[in-house]
C-alpha cells in the first residue's frame, strides 16, 4: 500500500496546486472561507497519504490524523451554508469552528491519556451520528446540481475514511484499506469537482445561466431561499416573469424575446437579491453592464 499512498499523496497535491490556481473563479463571492477550509482539507489528505505511505499506520497517532482530516473535510460544504453576508464573516467561528471541536472532542481527550504513545481512536455512536447529520446537511445542499455527484463522492470519502475509528467496525477491518479507498474517492470527486467548475453548463440565455451558475456554487438552501423570495415579489408587484429551478420563466406572448422592460424587472431583482452572496462584477461578468429600461446598457 505505500506506493498507492505515495500516488495519492501526490495527485492531492495536484489538486491542491489546481484549486488554488482556480481561486479567483471565487474572488467575487462569499465563498473565501468555504475556499480556505477546501485548501485545508486538501493539504490533509495529501499528508495524511503521504505519511500512511512512510509510517506504520496501525499506530494511534496515524488514526488521530486520518479522523482530522475526515472531519475537516466537512467544513467546506458546512461553511456554504453560511455563506450570506455578513452572516459569512463570522459563521466560520460561531458555527464551523464548534462543529470541529465537538466532533473532534473524542479524539482531543485521548491526548490527555499518553502524550507519548496516543492509544487507538475509537469514535462512539453519538460521534458518528453528529457526524452523519453534517453530512447530511451538507451533501445534500448540492443535491441535484452539477456538483451533487462531488459532494456525494466526497461525503462517501470521509465516511470511509472513519470507518477505522469506529468502536463497531473498526476492530473488522483494515486500516489501510480503507483510509486508500478514502483517499483515491476523494481525489477523484476533487478532480471532477474542479472539471465541472470550469465548463460552463451549455444554456443559451444568459439569465438563465447566471442562475444555474449561482444554484451550482451556493447550493438548493440558498437558491430556494431567492427563488421564494423573488417570485413573492414579482407576484406583489405583478411582473410577467417567475423563475424555478430550471431558470427564468419569461410570462410574456413570446418568451424567447422578452419585452426590454420585463427584461429589466428581472435583472434588478436578481442584482438585489444576489448582493448578499456575490459582487457586481460577478453578475457582470455573465450579464453585462445593467441594462436601462430600453434595454441599452
Amino acid at each position: 500500500m505505500e506506493f498507492v499512498f505515495s500516488i495519492l499523496a501526490i495527485a492531492h497535491l495536484a489538486g491542491l496546486i489546481a484549486t488554488w490556481t482556480n481561486r479567483m473563479s471565487l474572488s467575487h463571492t462569499s465563498l473565501g472561507a468555504a475556499l480556505g477550509w477546501l485548501l485545508a482539507a486538501e493539504f490533509l489528505w495529501s499528508f495524511s497519504s503521504a505519511c500512511s505511505a512512510l509510517f506504520d499506520t496501525s499506530s494511534g497517532l496515524m488514526m488521530q490524523l486520518w479522523y482530522w482530516t475526515a472531519i475537516v473535510s466537512l467544513c467546506p460544504m458546512i461553511s456554504v451554508l453560511g455563506s450570506r453576508r455578513p452572516t459569512s464573516r463570522v459563521w466560520s467561528w460561531f458555527v464551523v469552528v464548534p462543529l470541529l471541536a465537538v466532533l473532534g472532542w473524542p479524539a482531543i481527550t485521548v491526548w490527555f491519556s499518553r502524550l507519548d504513545r496516543l492509544p487507538p481512536l475509537e469514535i462512539q455512536a453519538p460521534a458518528l451520528g453528529g457526524l452523519l447529520l453534517a453530512l447530511t446537511m451538507g451533501a445534500g445542499n448540492y443535491a441535484g446540481t452539477r456538483l451533487g455527484g462531488t459532494a456525494l463522492g466526497a461525503s462517501l470519502a470521509i465516511l470511509l475514511a472513519v470507518v477505522p475509528n469506529s468502536s463497531t467496525l473498526g476492530r473488522l477491518v483494515s486500516p489501510d484499506l480503507f483510509w486508500g479507498a478514502a483517499s483515491g474517492l476523494m481525489a477523484a470527486s476533487i478532480g471532477a469537482g474542479l472539471h465541472i467548475c470550469r465548463r460552463s453548463p451549455k444554456i443559451g440565455d444568459p439569465y438563465d445561466l447566471i442562475w444555474h451558475d449561482f444554484r451550482d456554487t451556493f447550493g438548493l438552501v440558498w437558491s430556494i431561499r431567492i427563488q421564494e423570495s423573488l417570485n413573492a415579489g414579482a407576484e406583489q408587484r405583478q411582473c410577467h416573469w417567475r423563475i424555478g429551478p430550471l431558470g427564468v420563466d419569461w410570462r410574456v406572448s413570446d418568451p424567447s424575446r422578452p419585452e426590454p422592460d420585463v427584461v429589466k424587472s428581472f435583472e434588478n431583482s436578481l442584482r438585489w437579491h444576489l448582493r448578499r452572496f456575490v459582487d457586481p462584477d460577478w453578475i457582470d461578468q455573465r450579464l453585462g453592464p445593467p441594462t436601462d429600461s430600453d434595454g441599452r446598457s
